[in-house]
């Protein structure tokens, strides 16, 4: 855009549509991003390499901003899991019954159903709600923490400004989750696509304020970039993952013995060793790196969202 078209107000028709510079809050992400980032972002497509490269680097260097959050998100993740496990060793064992034919008794199974349903439903509403909240402060965070001059604002005022859009956040969420699950029950690639198209979503709620319409937002951004988003987010699911496998096969699995003595120790009763055994420590130090490697990998995917969706939504393509 020129300097007469800043002067008079006049739209610039090359102006990319979905650039932040239109739907951002205002004075928020104008020039919001440092002058070496623009450079890059906003004056050539990025290769995968390239994606990578800036999401790890803002990651690695905004740790504290960015991957502390999820490092907590794990761990109350699984604090949550174990004590609802814990509850719900009763009915865990009893959708195990069987009936005297041998086969799973249904009467217990939708009796088991109903008294655990409420507990099933706050634990599904509250993950997501969780989630929702990590990515949309993630989101704004690594807009923060792309900052001109490194100028950030204190991490109260980005957690206000994530729990602004956290409703609409969830809303879109929630649509996408049931767009990718019609995907993966139609046949595992139509979910996969419809999860990489949709990748953007969370950075066109966040910064862009785009509502639900950040869905159709995120597949015109995407269009012709399809592979370049695939590779970019399974290179980055791969790296953890592989990480996890490694801690695996280190600590190996210590719980297994401990569920054997757990039984001994409970006298046969299963529903008093599986609720031994779910909060003993060995079971919980076997979880702990998963969760909480689980909790970083999901701050990654939103760091590497926000850096596509700039590069993607770069002015005047």
């Amino acid at each position: 855009m020129n300097s007469n078209d800043e002067q008079s107000g006049s739209p610039d028709p090359n102006q990319n549509p979905y650039s932040p510079t239109d739907h951002g809050q205002a004075g928020q992400t104008d020039a919001a991003l440092s002058d070496e980032l623009v450079h890059g972002m906003q004056s050539r497509e990025y290769e995968i390499g390239d994606i990578l490269s800036v999401s790890f680097n803002l990651f690695r260097q905004n740790f504290v901003d960015l991957g502390v959050p999820g490092l907590i998100f794990g761990l109350v993740t699984l604090v949550v899991t174990v004590l609802a496990s814990s509850v719900s060793a009763g009915w865990m064992m009893s959708m195990m019954q069987v009936s005297g034919t041998g086969e799973p008794d249904p009467m217990a199974m939708l009796s088991s159903i109903s008294e655990y349903a409420p507990l099933f439903l706050i634990m599904a509403l509250g993950s997501l709600a969780l989630q929702a909240m990590l990515a949309a402060y993630t989101v704004l965070r690594t807009q923060a923490c792309a900052r001109s001059g490194g100028q950030k604002p204190e991490i109260g005022v980005t957690v206000q400004e994530a729990l602004g859009v956290l409703p609409l956040y969830i809303g879109v969420s929630v649509v996408s989750v049931i767009i990718v699950g019609i995907g993966f029950m139609l046949c595992f690639l139509p979910g996969i696509y419809a999860a990489v198209i949709l990748a953007l979503t969370g950075p066109l709620v966040a910064i862009a304020k785009a509502g639900f319409g950040s869905i159709t937002q995120s597949i015109e951004l995407v269009k012709g970039r399809f592979v370049k988003t695939l590779v970019s987010l399974v290179a980055v699911g791969l790296a953890f993952y592989v990480v996890i496998i490694l801690i695996s096969l280190i600590i190996g699995n210590p719980a297994e013995e401990q569920m054997r003595i757990m039984m001994e120790g409970a006298g046969g009763d299963p529903t008093a060793a599986l609720q031994d055994y779910i909060t003993s420590p060995a079971y919980i130090a076997m979880q702990l790196p998963g969760t909480l490697i689980g909790g970083l990998m999901y701050s990654m995917l939103s760091v590497l969202s926000t850096v596509m969706y700039f590069n993607y939504s770069r002015p005047n393509q």
